[in-house]
Order: structure tokens, then sequence, then C-alpha cells
């Protein structure tokens, strides 16, 4: 009989620890995982203070860890132990590779495709640190979301594995490529992660699967209110430098913040942007959530001299933010592109400039 029960594959079984909540506490708890989620998305990254950023990641694994906690939940029962690893990776191995490879070969029929990933030793160190990442991820959407939303549903859990993927893809939001397949692969994980509760393998797949997706696809990873909304890839859409603030020269972006006193009755920026496919239709230039026009065309002999483009002549702006009603601390000033031929506007998203108001 004990011989006959070793050769059984694992089964899902409630562990006598568990200390069973409410559904009222449930539903709760998953409203405030909610609003720490998309809170921090959608209102925290717009205010652009690091203190703020800080205390919301802090209190919300603090939540997270009372309430597994409070639940006195073991870390085998979440999937945080080799228990189930090899049941689980026997699943997850061939679906990853055959998922890898189908996308390639759908993607690379529209998009462009890296194909010398591997002489960069940047793809395998990726993976390492975006295992990292992925664990958080899946803990959040697996451990803390699958987990109570299957309490909600017992016994049945394929409503609890439908609404964790749509969970997992709206937090993508408005990145097209990256909801889809956030969707189908939250759907896979959760499937897997019923059947065999095992955290680790999984954001191993994930980690695989995001590097390849972002390094060798090239697929656009940005999510969140800077996000370009109909962008599928990371060609670029726009070409976009701010030389200046109040006549200090921005070099370098990751350099520190330009300063600025507050005995200053405006921020004046300048700087060049064009087009690399689609005419430029207007910009703006946001600074705390607020848009503030730009006066584009200035000639810029520089840029044409640069690319060897006449057509970048005309590409210089000039943006002025009066400092009216604005805080002293630190504020990030960015570009708001609308192109012709595209409906939702486009964000340079490494060319914010940082302002320190004092």
């Amino acid at each position: 009989m004990q011989e006959k029960m070793r050769g059984k594959q694992p089964e899902m079984v409630s562990s006598p620890r568990l200390k069973p909540a409410s559904k009222a506490q449930t539903a709760l708890e998953l409203i405030l995982g909610l609003f720490f989620c998309f809170g921090y998305i959608w209102i925290l990254i717009p205010l652009h203070r690091s203190w703020l950023h800080i205390l919301w990641i802090t209190v919300f694994i603090s939540f997270l860890f009372w309430s597994r906690r409070n639940r006195n939940e073991g870390w085998r029962e979440l999937g945080l132990t080799l228990h189930n690893s090899i049941h689980s990776g026997r699943i997850l191995l061939p679906a990853t590779l055959t998922g890898i490879l189908l996308l390639s070969v759908l993607w690379g029929m529209f998009h462009p495709v890296n194909l010398d990933f591997y002489r960069k030793g940047e793809f395998w160190y990726g993976i390492v640190e975006y295992f990292f990442w992925a664990l958080f991820q899946q803990y959040v959407f697996l451990v803390f979301f699958f987990r109570r939303l299957r309490d909600l549903f017992s016994p049945r859990p394929l409503p609890a594995i439908l609404l964790s993927a749509i969970l997992f893809s709206a937090v993508h939001i408005p990145n097209a490529p990256l909801m889809i397949l956030c969707l189908l692969g939250g759907l896979f994980w959760a499937w897997v992660y019923n059947k065999y509760s095992n955290l680790l393998t999984i954001s191993l797949s994930q980690a695989f699967f995001g590097v390849f997706c972002s390094k060798v696809l090239l697929i656009y990873m940005i999510v969140g209110p800077y996000a370009d909304a109909d962008r599928w890839t990371k060609q670029y859409i726009t070409r976009c430098i701010i030389d200046t603030v109040n006549g200090m020269e921005v070099v370098d972006t990751k350099k520190p913040p330009v300063e600025i006193s507050t005995k200053d009755q405006e921020i004046i920026v300048q700087g060049w942007i064009v087009g690399v496919e689609e005419k430029i239709d207007g910009i703006s230039a946001v600074m705390d959530g607020k848009d503030h026009p730009v006066c584009y065309g200035f000639p810029r002999e520089d840029v044409v001299v640069y690319y060897q483009n006449p057509d970048y002549l005309y590409s210089g702006f000039r943006a002025i933010i009066p400092l009216e009603g604005i805080d002293p601390g630190l504020h990030a000033i960015r570009l708001k592109v609308y192109l012709k031929n595209r409906a939702f506007p486009h964000y340079p998203r490494r060319r914010a400039v940082w302002a320190r108001l004092r």
C-alpha cells in the first residue's frame, strides 16, 4: 500500500495549519489588494515622489505578510519551496518552449526580431534579474489574488483562474501586446499553480518568457499612465532631446536634477524632436500631471547635420511652464507627442528631465 501511495502524483489538499477566513474578510482583502496595485500605477507614478513610492510599497508588502500570517499559511502551501517543483516543471518546460517558438514565428511575420540576442550577456543576466521580479508578481497574483478568489468560489477553481488572469492582464493597461500575453500566460500559470502549487518554477517560466519578449522579440514593455496605448514594439517612433532648462544645459537625463529657484516665475524648456515615420501633429510638456503648450518648428541646423536629413531642420521646440501654484521639491518634465497617424499620444520614455524647485 505504501509503495502504491509513493507512486501517485501529489494532490492539492488543504493543510490543517491553514486558518479559515470568512468570505467578507476575503473580499475586503481582495479590494485592498486591488487598491494597492492599481493605485500605485495610476496614482503614485504621476506624482514623482520617491518617499511616497517607498512608503506605498512598504505598506503593501507589510499587508501581504500580515494577510499570510493571519491565515497561518505556510511556505509549502504557498508554493515557495521545492515541493511539487518536478511535477510543475514537467508541464511548464515544454509549454514555455512551445509558447516561445510559436510566438516567435507569429511575431516575426509582422515585427522585427533580434536574432543576435545570444551574443549579449544582458539576455542571460536579465533572466536572473527578472526571476525575482516575476516571483514578486506571481506572489501577488497567485498567492494573494488567486488563492483568495479560489476561497470565494470554492469548490470551483475555474472562476478564480479566469479572474486572476484578467487582473494580471489589467495591470498592464494600456499596453495591448502585454495585456494579451499576460492574459494567456496568467490563465496557464494559474491552472498549473492550482494543480501543483510551486511558485518558483512558474516564476522561472515567466522570467524566460518575459526576457525573451523584451530582448529578442523587442516587444514594447512599458505600462501605466506614460505608456503608448497603440505601440507594440520598441522601434523608434520619435527622436528627441531636451537641451536646456532655464538656460542650463541638460547633458544627461540621469545626472542630478536641474536646480530651479522659486524666485523664477516660469520654467523654460527647449530642445528638438522629430517623428521617425509619422509627422508630429502637436506636443505638450507634462509636469505634475498637467499639460503645458509647446511651440514647435524652430530651426535646428545641428540636428540636420547630425542625422544628415534636411527634413529635420524645423525640429526645435520651446515650452514655458509657469511656476505659480507649484510646490517646492522634485518634479519630472516629460514630453507628450501627438503623431498624425496615431490615435493615442506618445511618451518618449527615456527623455524625462528632473527639476528641483527650491
